[in-house]
């Protein structure tokens, strides 16, 4: 899967969703998933992966939010789009 994929199908997925985000990525990152699973202590991943942040959009009476970001994992052997989540 390519990066321009990946973004693609985590923008699909936070349109979907509903989210609140500015449709640009603020930030692309490419992970493996033979390390995370390795630090995880499980096959969570079954290949590499995308991780896409997208900055929120906050209403006008808010000055801040944490996180800032809404983050998406693409997974490249599923093309499975999920939002990240604490192990």
């Amino acid at each position: 899967m390519t990066r321009e994929e990946a973004v693609a199908a985590a923008r699909e997925f936070v349109v979907r969703e509903g989210r609140r985000v500015t449709l640009e990525p603020e930030m692309v990152l490419r992970m493996e998933a033979e390390r995370f699973n390795r630090l995880l202590g499980a096959q969570r991943y079954p290949s590499d992966f995308w991780v896409v942040h997208f900055r929120k959009i906050l209403p006008p009476d808010v000055a801040f939010e944490s996180p800032s970001t809404v983050a998406v994992e693409v997974i490249d052997a599923t093309g499975e789009v999920r939002p990240v989540r604490s192990p």
